[in-house]
């Protein structure tokens, strides 16, 4: 029974990480939503801690990686396509290209304060 409450509360959040991250992604919205981040990675570590899951720390933590770098991979896949569909005008593709780093980018840096609120909310809990 845990385990399919474990696994029903991975996918909830997984699933509501990627939503902000797709904000994230936003130039002008970055700094804004990466705060809903912080919260929300404490608010599972602490879901955790009281529902007494403290082993599933480490797979959450590790599955919620795994999943979001496999997305990041995925939009860098999707940009080269983009970037192949653009052709030989440099100028086009040098913006193009420009935009998808800074989205990944953003990206990258919205998952990692994800995982480290996590952690570091689950570390508090488990040794104070």
């Amino acid at each position: 029974m845990i385990i399919i409450l474990f696994l029903f509360c991975m996918i909830v959040s997984i699933f509501f990480v990627i939503n902000i991250l797709h904000i994230v992604s936003i130039d002008e919205l970055f700094w804004g939503v990466v705060w809903i981040l912080i919260p929300y990675g404490l608010f599972w570590s602490w879901l955790i801690y009281e529902l007494d899951m403290g082993e599933f720390v480490f797979w959450q933590a590790c599955i919620s990686a795994l999943y979001l770098l496999i997305l990041c991979r995925q939009q860098s896949k999707r940009a080269e396509k983009m970037l192949d569909s653009k052709g030989k005008d440099a100028n086009e593709v040098r913006y193009v290209a420009m935009l998808y780093l800074r989205s990944i980018r953003k990206y990258t840096y919205g998952s990692i304060v994800y995982i480290c609120s996590f952690i570091g909310g689950s570390f508090w809990l488990y040794y104070t």
